[in-house]
């Protein structure tokens, strides 16, 4: 598939860019994380998603990023009990991220990897893979976020 490696590579690059940019932007670096790991550049995938965590303790959205890029690292090399850990951290923080579901794996009798939920053999067709375009929307963060634009802009242009 070369233009799914493309799709990859094209990403990657514009990911870095937004953390050279931005060197504090926790979730470009869990973005960035979820990237690598998808390029199977595990390592680099590893360091990200810490980075990311090191960066944004307290969001949530940042921790089921890059607990979601740890989780595709870790199955990437086939570290399926890692795996497991970080998707049940990604579902514990952000329940309502459409891929935190997505990793939920075990293994099997003879290494055979089964969805955790059916018990079934996994496969790329599995109802656990989320597929097309995925929203999320997080009310609370969304408040929160415009509360802190309006207070940034007000104190920034003496809007009082």
């Amino acid at each position: 598939m070369p233009g799914f490696r493309v799709y990859y590579v094209a990403r990657s690059r514009a990911l870095r860019r937004a953390v050279e940019f931005n060197p504090n932007f926790a979730l470009a670096h869990a973005f960035l994380a979820t990237t690598l790991a998808a390029r199977g550049v595990h390592a680099e995938a590893v360091n990200a998603a810490d980075h990311a965590l090191r960066l944004s303790p307290g969001d949530a959205l940042v921790d089921a990023q890059a607990s979601i890029a740890m989780a595709y690292a870790h199955f990437s090399v086939g570290r399926y009990a890692d795996c497991a850990e970080w998707t049940e951290r990604a579902v514990e923080r952000f329940p309502e991220h459409p891929r935190a579901h997505a990793m939920l794996l075990e293994e099997g009798e003879n290494g055979v990897v089964l969805n955790a939920k059916t018990g079934t053999p996994f496969t790329l067709a599995d109802p656990c893979m989320v597929r097309g375009t995925q929203l999320v929307y997080n009310a609370a963060a969304h408040q929160a976020t415009v509360k802190a634009v309006k207070e940034f802009l007000t104190a920034t242009f003496n809007l009082d």
